[in-house]
């Protein structure tokens, strides 16, 4: 009785070579990380500043309407009404020192299932005190738009530079005071409260208006400013809250109205923590550039413009 017959190695490489070959055929140019970005491409830019000891990762989701999830090697769950999801990453690693970032995403109906851009998260991940870090990610929506007065399209919003920032928000009481991280996302509204070693998100996404036709850059940096302190006093029942900002500018919040605010103090309902970029954080520099007659009172303040 004859032994079987072995497949020869030469053989086994080169039937494994033709699937291969025929994988990358079957799904070529359909999955958004084998498609090419020519410099002709309509895409849209990231850029910015990653600060030192901190690393970025960069997603961008895409949905597709053309491609099934078997049309694909491999795909996520589907939604928002597309057969198929699929991500995109880049990932820059930390430096001793700041330094730039860019990197390209293609924009709309591009490869055979025609992706679109659905949503761009940037998680900036900071080891502040290794092992200890904080991730903060940034996300937001894209919102297609047109200058070109396309009926189907709204007309493209400014999108200013994005600047989240992590600070630190000192807790004053009677017992005593404690100093803690806490980190703004770009619109100014607080993202998470102080916690160390762990993932803060922005409560909603936001929104970038992304011109469809045209290529388009968005600037967005992570400040780390742990020097800019903001001071919070509450009382006990936490009724009343007051928050000094490192300029003196003062803000008094309380569930009554017969609440007495500190002299000199605005009043809001809810209590919130500015961004040191909002005009809200700074109101009393802001008044004294204007009686010293500055035409740009914010130009020389790191802290406010």
């Amino acid at each position: 009785m004859s032994a079987p017959r072995k497949i020869k190695p030469v053989l086994f490489i080169v039937l494994l070579a033709g699937i291969s070959s025929w994988l990358c055929l079957r799904y070529a140019d359909r999955t958004v990380d084998s498609i090419y970005i020519s410099s002709d491409d309509v895409k849209l830019t990231l850029r910015g500043e990653i600060p030192a000891h901190t690393k970025l990762q960069i997603s961008a989701k895409y949905g597709s309407s053309s491609c099934a999830g078997e049309d694909l090697l491999q795909s996520e769950e589907a939604d928002d009404g597309y057969r198929s999801i699929s991500t995109l990453t880049r990932t820059f690693s930390e430096a001793e020192k700041s330094h730039p970032y860019q990197v390209d995403f293609p924009l709309d109906n591009f490869g055979k299932c025609a992706w679109q851009l659905q949503s761009i998260n940037w998680r900036f991940i900071w080891y502040f005190a290794p092992p200890r870090m904080v991730i903060v990610d940034s996300p937001f929506n894209i919102e297609p738009c047109t200058s070109d007065g396309q009926i189907n399209l709204q007309p493209c919003r400014r999108n200013n530079a994005l600047r989240p920032v992590i600070y630190t928000l000192r807790h004053e009481s009677d017992a005593g005071s404690w100093d803690g991280l806490i980190s703004i996302d770009s619109s100014g509204a607080l993202a998470f409260k102080s916690v160390e070693n762990a993932r803060w998100q922005s409560r909603q996404p936001g929104t970038l208006s992304v011109d469809v036709n045209k290529k388009v850059a968005v600037n967005l940096t992570l400040a780390l400013k742990p020097d800019y302190v903001v001071r919070l006093r509450e009382n006990v029942d936490g009724r009343e809250s007051t928050v000094i900002y490192p300029d003196g500018t003062t803000w008094f919040y309380a569930t009554s109205l017969k609440a007495s605010p500190p002299a000199g103090a605005h009043t809001g309902e809810q209590m919130t923590l500015y961004s040191p970029w909002r005009k809200e954080s700074c109101l009393n520099t802001l008044q004294q550039s204007a009686k010293g007659g500055q035409k740009d009172p914010m130009r020389e303040n790191d802290y406010c413009r």
